[in-house]
């Protein structure tokens, strides 16, 4: 699914124009539906939104006790380690208290067995996604935040991996050979349940990824996981900076 494409001149307007994205989709799916649901991701690309979300006086009212945080995807490692996704969220998002901690769900990956950490989550998930909740047997999440590697994955669906093929489980936990460990990752059918998805990248050595992932999209050719998400809902967009942007693609947001 081709997605909608925003390209924003620097990081803070990138981040800026999510957060706003997000507060208003928070407001509308508490005033439908009594809370909002948002999955986190990790790596560079969210950090400039969660440090926004956290401190930004113009955020200062986002509906953080009506909103819950679960994780798109994990590294099996304890909470504490520096390449935790939950940890990064902690120092850059959670820091400030302003997120309840009843209301923050993380993978708990300091268990050995990967498999009993993605089979653990997903219970917890079934747990505050019913069937009223849910899509054709899948969670319903409000907005699923994305990032993208520079070999086409996201979350952690890393080409040539079998989770890309799994088509009943909500969480799996996936071995990826080029990594030689196991991430733990929510599926595409429980992502591409969602009501919105958005996807960012404003690392400048990915723009060669961003490229190749939308040429192979114009040629109708598909090599790349990220490829794969495609929400039921058809709301899905990548926001990228003009140092991440393809140069021939369209800019659409401008300041």
């Amino acid at each position: 699914m081709k997605p909608h494409i925003e390209i924003l001149p620097d990081n803070d307007t990138l981040a800026r124009n999510v957060a706003d994205k997000i507060q208003e989709r928070a407001r509308c799916s508490i005033a439908e539906r009594g809370r909002f649901t948002l999955a986190l991701t990790g790596g560079d690309s969210p950090v400039p939104l969660y440090q926004m979300l956290a401190e930004d006086p113009a955020y200062r009212d986002f509906p953080w006790e009506k909103t819950l945080c679960f994780f798109g995807d994990e590294r099996h490692v304890p909470p504490d380690h520096r390449t935790s996704n939950y940890h990064q969220a902690k120092q850059k998002l959670f820091h400030t208290g302003l997120v309840p901690d009843d209301n923050i769900f993380r993978f708990r990956a300091e268990i050995p067995d990967a498999e009993e950490v993605a089979a653990d989550y997903e219970q917890t998930l079934r747990k505050y996604f019913l069937p009223k909740d849910q899509f054709e047997g899948f969670p319903r999440f409000d907005v699923i935040l994305l990032g993208l590697g520079a070999n086409g994955h996201t979350a952690s669906l890393f080409p040539c991996t079998q989770a890309l093929y799994e088509k009943k489980r909500w969480v799996v936990a996936n071995q990826v050979p080029e990594l030689d460990k196991f991430r733990l990752t929510l599926t595409f059918p429980a992502i591409n349940a969602a009501r919105e998805i958005y996807l960012e990248s404003i690392d400048p050595r990915k723009k060669d990824a961003v490229a190749n992932v939308l040429k192979a999209e114009e040629l109708n050719f598909y090599p790349y996981p990220v490829q794969s998400i495609a929400p039921v809902s058809g709301n899905y967009c990548w926001f990228l900076t003009e140092a991440t942007a393809p140069s021939h693609q369209q800019k659409v947001t401008s300041p």
